[in-house]
Order: C-alpha cells, then structure tokens, then sequence
C-alpha cells in the first residue's frame, strides 16, 4: 500500500523529497491511515512532517477525545503537532456560511497558517486524507445538483500546495490498511447520520451501485472525473485565447457583454464554456452556479431583445440589441431613486435625482437667431407660446409618446428605444422633459417636432442640461 501511494505521489508530483508537509489529521480512519503512510514515505523523502488537528467546537465531549487521541499519538511518535480550537458555529454568524463551509475555510487556512511557521521559505505541501470514494461521492453530488463539467472532474489529487495521497485508495482498502497495521483510529459520528446528503450517497447510494452493477464503481467514476477534467482544463486554455475578441466588460459597474454574432460562431461547446468563464467572473466565485444556469444564459442569444434570467450573487443576464449582457442587479433603493419627477414652472436651474447622478436642466429667456440653433445632445431652443406651462422633468412612464415631424405622427416612447437599441435597463435612466404622456424632448436623443423653433417664433426657452442624460 505504501509503495502504491508512493507511486500516485510521484506520477502526479505531489510531493518534492525534502518538503515540509503539513497533515490534516481529524483522527478518524482516512486520516490516521494517511499519516502512517506519510511516517513511511518520510523516511525515503526525508519529509518534514507536522499534523495539525481542528477542533471545530461542534460535537463538544467527542471532539475533545478527538484531539487528545490525535495529540497523544503525535507525541508518541515524537512528530510536532497544532491544535487548533475554533468556534465554527459562531464564525458561522458572523461569516454568513454554513457550518461546512466555515469549518473548511478555518481549516485551511490553519494549515497554510502552520505551514508557514514550520518550513524555512513558507513553502510545501498540505496533505489532507480524501480517498477514492470521497471523490466518487463528489461526481455523483455534483451530477445530482446539475453542476458544469469542472464540477463532475470530481477532486483533484493536486490544487496548488493541497495534495491527497492516498485518493488513490478506496475507503475499503484503507480499512484494510488499517486493520493490517494495527492503527487505531476514532469515529465521527456524524459521519454515520443518513440525514446529511453526502452520508445518504456514502452510506446508501454508493454501496448499492457497487453490490448491484459494479463493485469498482468508485473507480471507475473517477477515470471518468479525470477524463473530464482534462477536456476542462484544454477548453480553459481554449476559451483564454478567444475571450477578449468576444467579451468586453463595462469599466464603470463590471458588466460583461458577449457579442452574439461572434457568439453564434462558436462550437456549442466553447459557447458554454464562455458563458460559464463569464459567470464565475461576475460572481467571482464558483459554488451554486450550475450547468442549468449556464444553459439559461445561452438560451437568451436566441431571444427576443429584453428577456433576460435570474442568477446566483443577485446576478442577471440580459438580451441586449448586439450582445447577452452579464451584471450584478442594482439594489432595490437606486430603482426607486430613478421614479423622481421635477415641475418646472418657468425659468430657472432645477435638478432630478437620478440613480447616484443629479441632472441638472436650466431654463431660460431666448430669441430667435437661426445661427446659434446648432444640433446639440444636451442643448434645445422649444417654442414657449403653444405650452401651457405644466411641464415635469422625470423618467419615463407607461403610455409615453413622441411627435416626429409635422404631420403631427408619433411614436410610442417603447418603440422609439427599441428602434434607437437602448438597452432595457438604461431605459429608466433616460432624463424626459414631459407634459403629460407627451413628451418634449427625450434627453440626448430627440425633440418633439411640434415644439421646435423657427422664424415665426416670438418666445423661446433654451434648455440645456449637465450631468448626464
């Protein structure tokens, strides 16, 4: 058994000889039978051993016997040994995780913590104790909860500094291991509760694949992790080298927007391989986000412009004119901040709180000079007489409209932004001067054609706004 751990070591070059090697040892049998292995190994790599034990102040009078049983052994064999009490249910409170996610977080960051103390550079290696069926549990989890292709590679027998030797092991061989060697080891009992999801996979699913179809299941799933994770790794490298050509992110609020007619020219595969790059980005993380988000996205390029899918983060992506656009959501008091609406009752300065932007629009007293009416976005001459003077400046409302020519036709406010391509969720945003559902003009786009100047015209208010649209 040692010679075939050693070997997995080797062929995926876990360990260099000389290393320092921090062991994550809870007690139970995966552990201890990592450590005699690693007491073995040391002495052919002149490994610097030391083991670390959390106790995660959970399962109280058990784990106190967990960390003396690990502390005494430690000491019998002279190897230096870290016990770390933390408090994981309250750090749960505080970090906003469940208790697994906390503990795995103070767990590893106590081995990089002592593998810095004991080795001369702070660098080497981190041993933890999964095994064959851990990571076959894994696939199935993963597989079960519709995780992406990076989630079925199962676990990785390296990531970084973190290694796992004895993951070329099934949890049957290290019982045998154990057995043979005479180690003793303590039981969690947690680890025997159906009620935890991965317990049911362990103690139910998993064996009954193996008594019913196969008893290597365990290792075949993970030839097929494997598998997987290399064809992951090779499209990553892929998608790295057409990602800038396809995606271009939005400086100010960290969007992303994947241009759907170079979109459209990718395999099916490459295509979800972006969105999912595209997701993580945007979350800047990877946990909860599965494959059938990936597919909901990839789903937009072929919808109608505005359809757009809920996601993981207060995540959103939307369907725009030329692109699927990836976002955090604004929070709920920006969109209500954009409903304020402005009278404006003659000449002056006035201001529209906008979102976090103040517009400012100042109206006053001008006359007809046909040289200075010069096309200006934020600069507009209107005819004051035909106006009865109720004027709002504000956003934009149901049954909004503009005139655009002469002939008195018009056009529904909906309409005019679907034909000019503003995407939906700038829409809210687009500073109107209005008198009732008429609207004058549309702010760094048009002017309503029955209220432009001409030669005839005796009294004229010049409108110019600042800071923004």
């Amino acid at each position: 058994m040692k010679n075939r751990v050693l070997n997995y070591i080797r062929q995926n070059r876990m360990i260099e000889e000389g290393e320092s090697v921090v062991i994550g040892v809870s007690g139970g049998a995966d552990s201890m039978c990592l450590l005699n292995i690693m007491e073995e190994i040391s002495e052919l790599l002149s490994l610097k051993l030391a083991v670390v034990h959390i106790h995660h102040g959970i399962r109280k009078e058990t784990a106190d016997r967990d960390a003396e049983y690990v502390e005494n052994y430690c000491k019998t064999r002279d190897i230096p040994c870290f016990i770390s009490r933390v408090d994981v249910p309250a750090l749960c409170k505080q970090w906003g995780m469940s208790e697994e996610e906390a503990g795995r977080k103070v767990r590893y960051d106590t081995f990089e913590k002592i593998l810095k103390e004991i080795s001369k550079d702070g660098h080497g290696k981190i041993a933890v104790a999964h095994n064959a069926d851990d990571s076959a549990e894994t696939v199935l989890l993963n597989l079960f909860r519709g995780s992406s292709i990076k989630g079925m590679a199962g676990i990785l027998p390296v990531r970084g500094n973190i290694v796992r030797p004895v993951l070329c092991l099934t949890r049957k061989e290290i019982e045998e291991y154990n057995e043979n060697k005479g180690v003793i080891y303590v039981h969690d009992e947690t680890n025997f509760v159906p009620e935890y999801t991965r317990n049911k996979l362990r103690l139910q699913i998993l064996p009954a694949i193996k008594e019913a179809i196969n008893s290597r299941a365990s290792e075949h799933i993970n030839l097929m992790g494997q598998s997987l994770a290399q064809i992951d790794d090779y499209m990553e490298k892929q998608c790295d080298q057409i990602y800038d050509d396809i995606v271009s992110r939005n400086q100010t609020d960290g969007a992303l927007h994947i241009d759907c007619n170079k979109f459209y020219e990718l395999h099916i595969a490459m295509q979800v391989q972006l969105v999912k790059k595209c997701l993580y980005e945007v979350a800047g993380r990877v946990k909860d986000i599965t494959a059938k988000h990936i597919h909901s996205v990839r789903d937009l390029f072929s919808m109608e412009v505005g359809k757009s899918v809920d996601l993981p983060y207060n995540m959103a992506a939307v369907k725009e004119y030329d692109d699927v656009t990836i976002k955090v959501k604004a929070i709920k008091e920006t969109e209500k901040n954009i409903s304020n609406e402005v009278i404006i009752k003659g000449e002056g300065t006035y201001s529209l709180e906008l979102g976090n932007e103040i517009i400012g629009l100042t109206v006053g007293n001008d006359c007809f000079n046909e040289g200075i009416f010069e096309e200006n976005q934020y600069t507009k001459w209107i005819e004051y007489d035909i106006m009865d003077g109720n004027l709002l400046l504000r956003t934009r409302r149901d049954g909004d409209y503009i005139i655009l020519d002469e002939k008195g036709s018009r056009k529904k406010l909906k309409d005019f932004f679907i034909d000019k391509k503003i995407p939906r969720e700038e829409r809210s945003r687009v500073c109107l001067l209005a008198r009732g559902s008429e609207v004058i003009w549309i702010v760094g786009y048009r002017l309503n054609a029955a209220y432009k100047v001409n030669k005839d015209s005796k009294h004229i208010w010049k409108l110019q706004i600042t800071g923004g649209k």
